[in-house]
Formats: C-alpha cells, sequence, structure tokens
C-alpha cells in the first residue's frame, strides 16, 4: 500500500512507504530539512546534514528542548485525539530521546514517548507533567517494564495510532507493541522534542 504525504496541500516528493494500517492522509511537520517554526527553550536544535532516516534530521543537544505548535502547520488542529503520528527517532547506547504529545503552551498535560537506547531500560507511552519551571519536564509514573528494550544507535520508526478517546497503540519499525495501552492526555496541541543524557536525532514527522 502506497501513502502520499502532503506538506501543507503540496505533495511532498519522499519515498513509499508501506504501513499496517488503511491509507491515511499524513501532513508533513518535518523532514529535518529546517527548524523553521520550531522553538527551542533549552540546549540548540539543529538540522544535521549529515545524518538521518535518511539525512537530514534535528539533532537535539543533551537535554535540549525544542517544541512546535501543530496548529502552526495544520489548520483547524485541536488535539492529538483521532489522529496518527509517525516520526523516526535515534538515540545513543547512553541516551533517550523523548517526545511529548499534546502539551499545553507551557509544555503541561501531554504524554511522552520515550525511545531509550540504553541497555536494560525500556521504551513506550507514558504521562508525563510540568516541573515548576515552564518547558522543565518530568516523567512521572514511568513502569519500568512497560515498553520493549530498544538497541541503541539504531533508527525507529516510530507509529502511534491515538483514538478518539484518546487511547493509544504503536509499533516500532514495524512490529506492533502488545503489553500495557495507555490514554494520551489531551492537554493541549504541542509536540516537543527533548534528549535526554546524550544527544539524539529525530526525523521524517507525520501526522494524519
Amino acid at each position: 500500500m502506497t501513502i502520499t504525504f502532503r506538506s501543507s496541500g503540496q505533495q511532498v516528493a519522499v519515498a513509499s512507504y508501506k504501513f499496517l494500517f488503511p491509507s491515511l492522509n499524513y501532513t508533513l511537520i518535518t523532514n529535518g530539512s529546517s527548524t523553521a517554526g520550531w522553538t527551542s527553550y533549552a540546549g540548540t536544535l539543529t538540522s544535521d546534514s549529515g545524518f538521518g532516516n535518511p539525512a537530514p534530521s534535528f539533532n537535539g543537544s543533551t537535554n535540549s528542548i525544542a517544541y512546535i505548535n501543530i496548529t502552526s502547520i495544520i489548520p483547524g488542529f485541536t488535539t492529538f485525539w483521532g489522529r496518527t503520528i509517525k516520526f523516526d527517532a535515534w538515540a545513543p547506547t547512553n541516551g533517550l530521546v523523548d517526545v511529548f504529545i499534546g502539551t499545553n503552551s507551557t509544555g503541561a498535560g501531554g504524554s511522552v514517548f520515550r525511545v531509550d537506547g540504553r541497555s536494560g531500560y525500556y521504551s513506550g507511552i507514558n504521562t508525563t507533567t510540568a516541573t515548576s519551571s515552564p518547558w522543565g519536564f518530568t516523567a512521572t509514573n514511568w513502569s519500568a517494564s512497560t515498553g520493549p528494550q530498544l538497541t541503541g544507535g539504531t533508527w525507529y520508526t516510530i507509529i502511534i495510532t491515538i483514538a478518539a478517546n484518546g487511547s493509544a497503540s504503536w509499533t516500532y519499525n514495524g512490529t506492533a507493541w502488545n503489553g500495557t495501552s495507555y490514554t494520551i492526555n489531551n492537554g493541549g496541541t504541542y509536540f516537543v522534542f527533548e534528549p535526554e543524557v546524550a544527544v539524539g536525532y529525530i526525523d521524517n514527522i507525520y501526522i494524519a
């Protein structure tokens, strides 16, 4: 099955992708080529022309935070509920990449998806809250065995399918995670990228 990706109503010349669900009309959020529209709250977000899945991709410095309001790209966007999110993430063997979904304008109220490259750690969805400092995130209620153990230094294509009631399922490189299910918090319209402990990468973010 071939899916055509579109960015702001214009067709994007990208390779065909095959997924495990019916055809969806995706909107390109970024292919890693430009940081325009993104805000860096901490650290540095750069476009790396030499690395990606394929290159370019976003390179986030250690413990950096960068975010975008999806309404700036998808007019009328009000919630991540009822949406499907696709992105590629790369975490080193000594670090992890957190993606926050559905936060408000201060970074609170959303949920976090973690790609952890460290040996013995688990990846997956959990809830999040903001610390006393805006956009300072802390993952809460993180269960140590709620997802698969992924391999650092590897690109993972993550697809998160969120039902109209907020319940979520996800796949990594085409493999479905059939463990604990979660509900994505309906806190807002922001998408956030935060590498922790070491430098991390994200690429090819789409929302349908």
